[in-house]
């Protein structure tokens, strides 16, 4: 199986939107962060602001989803993250009306996977990838 990468559900537009305006957010901290003469405490906070912006990017832009061979890693909390192996999914269930995924562990933990782009392709994914433990 192939790594596949699942990024949030939104409309070509609001991701263009989003991602240029974070760009150029973060493009309006560069200058203050490298100038001399700004204060310090300035600088820290151009800095957490810059950081602010590359990971509101990294949501809008990057995977929330990765299916591998071993599993699933979830990464809703960048940049903690969560892998699922295969062996610790009991049920998988879409939530029809919001095209979510549920998972259900064999700790008895509920998981709702974020709503991705390609949902039947995910779902298809976590089926074949479940499947060939029982094989």
């Amino acid at each position: 199986m192939p790594v596949r990468r699942y990024r949030l559900r939104m409309s070509r537009f609001s991701r263009l939107l989003r991602g240029a305006l974070l760009g150029a957010l973060g493009g309006c901290f560069v200058p203050s962060l490298f100038d001399p003469a700004t204060d310090p405490q300035w600088r820290v906070l151009c800095l957490v602001g810059l950081l602010s912006a590359i990971y509101g990017l990294r949501i809008v832009l990057g995977p929330a989803l990765i299916v591998r061979d071993e599993g699933i890693v979830v990464l809703s909390r960048w940049p903690f993250r969560r892998d699922i192996p295969w062996y610790r999914i009991y049920d998988v269930e879409v939530v029809p009306g919001y095209w979510m995924i549920d998972l259900e562990l064999n700790s008895g933990e509920a998981l709702s996977l974020p709503c991705v782009e390609h949902v039947e392709l995910l779902f298809d994914d976590i089926q074949q990838g479940r499947e060939r433990l029982d094989a």
